[in-house]
């Protein structure tokens, strides 16, 4: 594990910072590096950004990524709405398990297995008050992570659950030279309107705890309902003892009519 602690080998922050570029092999391009004074970075590649601190030592800059809840659930009262709507905005390879108000010993997958040619969106219907959310992750393929229960105390009755990519869920420490990093290019080479993105991108709370129509995350598929989701306290358990049950809320598969 890399130490993000300051010691004397440590070159003040101010002689690397700038940018760097790493071309990729593929057509949507490389990837951008952007070191700021205050040792905050900017990792920026097609298809997403992630950001956090870093330190010099040496010939080497060390990396921390800041990493956010696996599960964020927001929740809102929609008038005339009978029983409870669910929306899902959540992975789908990372195999989400739920149960509603009580675990009672079983969870439910949210798709099946092998589920591919995935259609969003995702929205469950259940003629049920909802009470209380449990969450996890049960891929074979990551990190054994906790379980997720959120309280639903304010009566909402409609519910977006949110589970973002390992990369942004999982804190990484890596390491690379300088000489990997390559040519740094001065901060006059990033347009105005970029830099401004990158700054405001760092300053950002990627789960606030309200969640109004201009936040990327509010669901798009919203046309008739503008009002904003209200954050929900979460807390955390070591993974339980449950069965899964075999029918899931959605089923997916390109071999399906």
């Amino acid at each position: 594990m890399l130490s993000v602690g300051v010691n004397a080998q440590e070159k003040p922050a101010e002689n690397s910072a700038g940018i760097y570029h790493q071309r990729g092999n593929s057509p949507e391009g490389g990837t951008n590096y952007i070191l700021f004074p205050d040792q905050q970075f900017v990792i920026a590649f097609f298809g997403g950004m992630l950001k956090g601190m870093w330190q010099q030592q040496g010939d080497q800059i060390n990396f921390k990524t800041t990493a956010v809840p696996h599960y964020s659930c927001y929740g809102r009262y929609v008038a005339g709405l009978k029983g409870t709507q669910i929306r899902f905005k959540i992975n789908e390879p990372n195999q989400t398990l739920v149960a509603w108000n009580t675990l009672a010993g079983e969870m439910t997958p949210v798709f099946n297995k092998e589920a591919n040619c995935f259609m969003p969106p995702y929205i469950l219907d259940l003629d049920q008050e909802v009470k209380k959310i449990y969450l996890l992750q049960n891929s074979a393929y990551l990190p054994e992570t906790p379980m997720y229960e959120f309280t639903n105390d304010q009566n909402f009755n409609e519910f977006l659950i949110i589970n973002l990519k390992p990369d942004y869920t999982e804190v990484k420490e890596f390491s690379l030279t300088m000489n990997t990093l390559g040519k740094k290019h001065p901060w006059s080479s990033l347009s105005e309107e970029d830099l401004y993105y990158f700054k405001k991108y760092l300053n950002t709370i990627q789960f606030p705890t309200r969640l109004d129509p201009e936040n990327p995350i509010y669901p798009k598929t919203e046309s008739h309902n503008s009002d904003s989701y209200v954050q929900l306290k979460a807390e955390n358990y070591p993974k339980p003892e449950f069965r899964i049950r075999s029918k899931p809320y959605f089923h997916f598969s390109c071999d399906d009519p």
